[in-house]
């Protein structure tokens, strides 16, 4: 009898001093609510590296883009990373659908960014 109750204080010894995990997943989700409130998980880093490739978008004339997640009516540096020019243009759809590439910009931006030729071209993307 004796030998039983001083194995049951040891189990219990055991079970307590085991760390419990039950805040853990609600410390998790507010961890992460505040990163998403914060802006740190933001679509679009500050400065964004990729692809570009050019597009004719009918209904839109002159310096335009389309990228996958920053804001429509929002203006980026573009940047030749091969030639080094830079435009500035403004999202106003989105894509491209292709992966791999970053941005697709009007056949206007290719041209003054230097790579209508080429079709595609190693970019940088600077959110202003």
């Amino acid at each position: 009898m004796l030998h039983d109750a001083r194995r049951l204080d040891i189990l219990l010894a055991r079970r307590r001093r085991k760390p419990t995990l039950k805040g853990a997943g609600r410390m998790r989700n507010a961890v992460f609510s505040c990163a998403v409130l914060c802006g740190l998980t933001g679509s679009a880093s500050a400065a964004e590296q990729g692809l570009a490739s050019y597009f004719q978008y009918s209904r839109f004339t002159g310096l335009v883009a389309a990228h996958r997640s920053l804001p429509m009516g929002s203006q980026v540096r573009v940047v030749n990373l091969d030639n080094g020019r830079s435009v500035v243009v403004t999202i106003v759809g989105r894509g491209p659908f292709i992966r791999g590439r970053a941005i697709d910009v009007s056949t206007e931006a290719a041209v003054a960014l230097g790579f209508r030729q080429a079709g595609v071209a190693h970019v940088r993307i600077d959110q202003i």
